[in-house]
């Protein structure tokens, strides 16, 4: 009886250590958006819906794809661009949607499968903003003849001349709000705008943007983790021109027209 008793008391002590570890945990959990970000559900900001067209949203939101592996963020956005570029009225009905898989197996090459899949240990240059800059532009000469873009570019930050970059940038912002026409995907440190300390460069695209409250909305394809976010201009201006985003140090964002 005795031993019975030891038994159920150590048990006990077990269990509630337990529950103390959960509610530790549950206690000093931090909020999943920091104080820069506000969540596309939370309806901040419904009324730029209610108030323009939004067309590079209406454009891309039916192809926002997730990354399927912790390299593939910039696959992930690829994808939901090329597809955004043929759009459904030029398909005929044999034609496949392009989905991450078939990105990463059809429109790359060796080396960048190999760093999306884990396979380098290092990925070096396969995710730098000159390179997706190239990547891009080879796979939409493999769509439709006529359908590629007319202009594929990258705009590197002057960091002698931070503020002229920033005026450069948010001029791009509002060129790119005007039509479907043309988009802007980017690198940036994850992590200045998220909050989130693990957040290292990551790869995104401007769905929408915001110009009186100076909001961008992101598709961040880090869909286990986030829903679309809006983000001030100035905040995410500084976490792209941040030299950690890019793996060459040379930061910047990358600009297509169809």
């Amino acid at each position: 009886m005795d031993q019975t008793l030891a038994h159920m008391r150590i048990a006990m002590t077990l269990v509630c250590a337990a529950l103390s570890a959960v509610s530790f945990s549950i206690a000093n959990a931090a909020p999943k958006y920091g104080p820069k970000v506000q969540p596309l559900s939370a309806g901040t900001n419904a009324k730029y819906f209610r108030n323009n067209d939004a067309p590079d949203y209406w454009a891309l939101s039916p192809y926002y794809l997730p990354q399927e592996t912790p390299r593939g963020c910039s696959a992930g956005n690829l994808a939901m661009l090329l597809n955004t570029v043929r759009g459904a009225k030029s398909l005929q009905s044999d034609e496949e949607l392009i989905t991450y898989k078939s990105f990463v197996e059809n429109y790359t090459d060796p080396a960048y499968k190999a760093a999306v899949s884990g396979a380098t240990r290092t990925p070096g240059e396969n995710f730098s903003n000159k390179n997706m800059t190239r990547l891009f532009a080879e796979a939409a000469k493999k769509l439709k003849k006529g359908i590629a873009p007319t202009q594929v570019e990258f705009f590197q930050v002057d960091q002698n001349n931070v503020e002229k970059s920033r005026a450069a940038f948010l001029k791009a912002l509002r060129e790119n709000e005007k039509s479907a026409d043309d988009f802007i995907f980017f690198s940036f440190v994850q992590g200045q705008v998220t909050g989130d300390p693990e957040g290292g460069a990551h790869v995104a695209t401007v769905a929408a943007y915001d110009e009186k409250p100076g909001l961008v909305l992101v598709l961040d394809p880090d869909r286990q983790w986030y829903e679309p976010y809006w983000v001030s201009a100035n905040d995410l201006f500084e976490s792209i021109r941040d030299p950690k985003s890019d793996s060459r140090k040379e930061a910047g964002w990358i600009y297509f027209k169809k």
